[in-house]
């Protein structure tokens, strides 16, 4: 059976689930995209990175599909619904935000409330996202900083999913890459991508519904491509964007991250 939502629809229903799973409303709103706010130099308007952003440009797999983990993991502990970000030993060219254990999307908006004023007193500056949970779609983030004049470019680190290219054992996470270009009447240009072939939250959706992948897109515990999801998920690997072009991004990304948050 097929169910429509509209947007508002969505957004109800993430901040019904998460505030019923030891989320505060504040966070949740950030997380759902329903709380409003404005960067520096930018305009006015809803929080993107979110659950509706994501349904709303077709990028289901960061959309309500993230739902059920979130609230699970808010609900057990493992993320904490309360906390508030913070931000820690600020210098003049870099932003350090201590999520705290809770959702990384609160604490961006909290970065990116500061970031464009340190960006043009400096000429250049750093936003650095600690002890976080998953933050949704990169390019969301780096596309808001671009509407307040900056270049942006946005990495993260994520769970081990890559192998070392030739080997069979996950090392590298699937370590997404984001820019984006400010445009003086249009909207910014976006680039966001992971350094697998797809997102590993791709290869889970089809595992969920018993259906195959192509062979380009994973690899199963011999090194061997397959086209059984489940494979990929019972200590495969995913294949990295562009062979070992693709495992040499996962790992600058790694190191750019943690240097960066170091």
């Amino acid at each position: 059976m097929t169910i429509s939502l509209s947007l508002k629809d969505v957004d109800e229903l993430t901040m019904r689930a998460l505030t019923a799973c030891n989320t505060s409303g504040s966070n949740a709103g950030s997380v759902t995209g329903s709380v409003t706010g404005s960067v520096t130099g930018s305009v006015t308007g809803s929080v993107t990175g979110s659950v509706v952003a994501s349904e709303a440009d077709g990028i289901h797999s960061h959309g309500l599909a993230r739902l059920p983990t979130y609230g699970e993991h808010a609900r057990c502990g493992k993320i904490d619904g309360g906390a508030e970000p913070v931000v820690t030993k600020l210098t003049p060219a870099l932003l350090p935000i201590n999520t705290r254990d809770g959702f990384a999307h609160p604490a961006i908006d909290l970065g990116l409330e500061v970031f464009p004023a340190l960006v043009k007193s400096m000429g250049a500056g750093l936003v650095a996202v600690t002890n976080s949970y998953n933050c949704g779609v990169v390019g969301y983030h780096v596309e808001r900083m671009a509407k307040a004049g900056i270049v942006a470019l946005g990495f993260v680190n994520a769970p081990a999913s890559i192998a070392p290219w030739g080997g069979t054992r996950a090392l590298f996470g699937t370590n997404p890459i984001a820019w984006a270009f400010p445009r003086p009447s249009e909207d910014p240009l976006v680039l966001d991508q992971s350094s697998s072939v797809v997102d590993k939250s791709e290869v889970i959706g089809r595992a969920q519904r018993s259906e195959l992948i192509p062979a380009s897109w994973g690899f199963d515990n011999t090194g061997q491509p397959t086209t059984d999801p489940q494979a990929v998920l019972d200590g495969g690997t995913m294949a990295p964007s562009g062979g070992y072009k693709g495992a040499g991004q996962a790992l600058y990304d790694k190191l750019l991250a943690y240097g960066v948050a170091a």
